[in-house]
């Protein structure tokens, strides 16, 4: 875990709710697994709170973030701009188990697609086959589409109003994957807690193992205020930040 300060090299619009930052980071880039995230200091007056955001991708010594714009804080980082600093504090968490080979299947919702770009980075330079759905309500929440199709061995979208690819959910079409009798040897999730709760039942249908990354308000992301506990499942309660984000499927269900 590091705390540094940043420059910012790009601020980019991806859609009309949400943009990427690329931060000069190599210190955090070197050490970064895929799935952990780091705390951003906004510097607004008001915002006392460090806020969370995945990593989303790693490239040399630049660290991208893939953020939805959804309130104050948020919105204030997208009218930062080149040249300006942010005070970080990164890696943190637990990151997503990469396997040496074979098949996966990445299932993620809407802006739960932000910590696979890096994950499927690693995972091609594993030689690990990847197939990828991504869903949401309409196109123009397909962060990154163009993107995701030149990184992954097969990508599928879904959108919910039919206005691109699949019509329905992206579980809907994971499980239509899994029906029509693909094979993966890991299932990796990212989304809406009841689209993560259902690939998890439907890993266990389908008798695979699997991650997912829950989402959930962090405020010291290193395990101290408790205010991201969270009951699993099996019954189990634990510290987000420091004992996930990433989790057993088995968790889940």
């Amino acid at each position: 875990m590091i705390r540094t300060k940043s420059h910012l090299i790009e601020n980019i619009r991806c859609a009309a709710d949400a943009f990427i930052l690329r931060l000069d980071a190599p210190d955090v880039a070197f050490i970064a697994s895929p799935g952990q995230f780091l705390m951003v200091q906004t510097h607004r007056k008001e915002a006392i709170l460090r806020r969370p955001f995945c990593i989303s991708d790693v490239e040399g010594g630049k660290v991208s973030l893939l953020i939805r714009e959804v309130g104050e804080g948020t919105k204030h980082l997208r009218n930062i701009r080149r040249g300006e600093t942010l005070d970080i504090i990164a890696p943190l968490g637990k990151g997503f188990s990469i396997p040496e080979k074979g098949s996966v299947l990445l299932v993620a919702g809407g802006i739960g697609i932000a910590p696979f770009i890096f994950l499927i980075r690693r995972l091609n330079e594993k030689g690990v086959n990847t197939t990828l759905v991504f869903g949401c309500k309409t196109k123009d929440q397909l962060y990154l589409a163009s993107h995701l199709k030149r990184l992954c061995s097969v990508a599928v979208f879904a959108t919910e109003d039919g206005s691109y690819g699949d019509e329905g959910t992206a579980l809907d079409s994971a499980k239509k994957i899994l029906s029509d009798g693909s094979s993966f040897d890991f299932v990796y999730t990212c989304g809406p807690r009841t689209m993560v709760q259902g690939v998890a039942r439907l890993a266990r249908e389908f008798g695979l193992v699997g991650e997912a990354s829950l989402e959930e308000r962090m405020a010291c992301g290193i395990g101290v205020c408790l205010c991201c506990s969270t009951r699993l499942s099996d019954g189990s309660k634990i510290k987000l930040c420091s004992d996930g984000p990433v989790v057993s499927l088995s968790r889940l269900v």
